[in-house]
């Protein structure tokens, strides 16, 4: 069993090395290598850095051209021409609550237990997500506003 095998190696580590000793990880199954190259075992190298940037400029991003999205949306949304896109309402009214429920997110995980990056990346996936979901009423209000705006030029 997977649990027993665990608990025998913790025991092993606190019996030979002690629960506080920085040894430890020599005697636990496939870190030994880690006491030879400390900087492989940490947080901090740089595929991480690599991904964690690569990350955080895909959700920087997305959620920008989120937040454009639902500006340009409700503004055309709530003039009088805006009127024939009812039907896109459901689309418009997801977008918005997915930027309400990233905003709850934040302000409740953040005043209950800080300031942590992981809370937010449980739900910022959803932005991309809910990108391509609504790529073709996105479609639809492009191709209105292109007729609209050659009407007038």
């Amino acid at each position: 069993k997977p649990s027993m095998d665990v608990e025998k190696t913790a025991k092993t580590i606190s019996t030979v090395a002690g629960p506080d000793d920085p040894q430890a990880l020599a005697h636990t199954p496939g870190f030994a290598h880690c006491l030879a190259e400390p900087d492989s075992c940490t947080e901090e190298n740089a595929y991480n850095r690599a991904w964690n940037s690569l990350v955080t400029a895909t959700a920087l991003a997305s959620l920008a051209l989120l937040l454009c999205l639902l500006g340009v949306w409700t503004l055309f949304r709530i003039t009088p021409s805006g009127a024939s896109m009812a039907s896109q309402d459901r689309h418009l009214c997801l977008a918005w609550a997915l930027l309400l429920i990233l905003l709850a997110n934040a302000f409740i995980c953040g005043a209950t237990s800080g300031v942590h990056a992981r809370y937010q990346a449980r739900l910022v996936w959803l932005v991309p997500l809910c990108l391509i979901v609504l790529q073709d009423p996105v479609r639809v209000l492009a191709d209105r506003l292109q007729a609209r705006y050659r009407r007038f030029a």
